[in-house]
Order: structure tokens, then sequence, then C-alpha cells
């Protein structure tokens, strides 16, 4: 991981703030540039199937992976929301601290996310993981249950082979950077999904909103009359 001490852009004491900013938004657009469309859509299908099954979405993820878990579950409830559509139902398993401090302590750190789903998930649920290293050992063991399970997964990630990408049914590859970076992009991901999640909903039950849109962005989506 890079940390703030072996960052190019601190650690080159003449490097300016204006060719700092440069430098950080070239990667970040390159980085954005490099996410697979197509499992982006995948990832799409995949939780829309969920929410016509009205089954529940968790979700986990660790330091500011577990806030885009958090976020992510808010879009899902708000964001993709359409009148008239079944609703998104999420758990955070990063949120409760009673039951992330009971499982530390009682037990440990890695079980913390596995132990809430081990009496809360069904099969026929959906689990999503964001990691910027695959290899978190909380987020392995969740996606370890889900498989034991046979319940779907889709992991937000790092590109290349880790133990997160190998327990997933889908994953949405991010290309490795400084984890700034990938923060940034996978939060563009999870945006994007709920953007099209959202545009799903609409052609699902309120056709006569969207007939005449060539594309689900065209408008923003206060503007869309439903």
């Amino acid at each position: 991981m890079q940390f703030l001490d072996d960052d190019p852009l601190i650690a080159k004491k003449d490097f300016g703030v204006q060719a700092a900013l440069d430098a950080y938004f070239e990667e970040l657009s390159g980085v954005l540039a490099a996410l697979p469309r197509e499992k982006i859509a995948a990832a799409v299908k995949i939780c829309d199937e969920t929410r016509r099954k009205n089954r529940t979405v968790y979700l986990c993820g660790n330091g500011g992976s577990a806030a885009a878990a958090t976020h992510f579950a808010a879009d899902l409830s708000k964001v993709a929301y359409v009148p008239g559509c079944a609703r998104f139902r999420t758990c955070v398993l990063s949120d409760n601290t009673s039951t992330l401090t009971a499982y530390s302590n009682d037990e440990s750190y890695d079980r913390a996310f596995r132990g809430q789903m081990e009496g809360l998930a069904t099969r026929s649920d959906l689990l999503i993981g964001i990691s910027t290293s695959g290899i978190s050992a909380s987020v392995v063991e969740a996606f370890a249950f889900a498989r034991s399970e046979g319940m779907s997964s889709i992991a937000i990630t790092r590109d290349g082979d880790t133990p997160l990408s190998r327990l997933a049914t889908a994953v949405v590859s991010v290309r490795p950077a400084r984890i700034q970076v990938m923060e940034d992009a996978q939060m563009a991901v999870l945006h994007a999904i709920s953007i099209m999640l959202r545009f799903a909903a609409e052609t699902e039950c309120s056709g006569a909103c969207v007939q005449d849109r060539a594309r689900p962005t065209s408008k923003p989506i206060r503007d869309v009359p439903c």
C-alpha cells in the first residue's frame, strides 16, 4: 500500500502544489479509463436481480472501504429507488460497532463480518465487498462464507489474483495505484452502479418516464418526471 512517507508527491519537497495536483488527477484519469465496463454491467445485473427477488444486499469493507459500503447502501435505498418498484434491502456489516467489537474482542476481527452473516444471510442474498488490497481477512472470510452457502457475491477490489477475487462470483477490478486514487475509482464504480440500477428500475416500473430517453444520464435524476 502507498503510505504518505513513500508518496512521491509528498516526498519530493520541490514538487509544487499545481504539479502535484496535475499528477494526482492524471493518475486518477488513467485508472478510471481502465475500469472494466463489462464487469460493472455484470454487477448491475446481479444487484438488480437481487432487488427483484426482494432479497438482502450485505455490504462490507474496512476503513475508507467501510465508508464506501455505507455510502453505497444509502444510494441503493435512495438513488436506485423508483416508486412502484421493489426497494433494495441492505445491511452494512461494518456499521454496527457493538457487534464488530464483540466479535473482535471475543473471537477475532477476521470473523466480524462472517459471524453476522452466519446468523442473517440466506442463499438468495447478495454480498458486496470493497477492498483496495484484496487480502483483508475480515472481508475474505465473509466471501468464504458466501461461497460455502452458494450466495452470489461481488468484489470491488484491485486488479490481479487475490484471495478475495478468487472467492467472488463477480469481480470489478481497479488498476493498482495509490490508495486514494483506488478509493476514488471504487466510489465512481459504486456511483455508476447506482445510476444504472435507477435506470433499470425506471425501465421496469415507469416506462412512460423513460421512453424518449436515449441514455440514463441524459437528465439529472431530480428532473425525471416520475
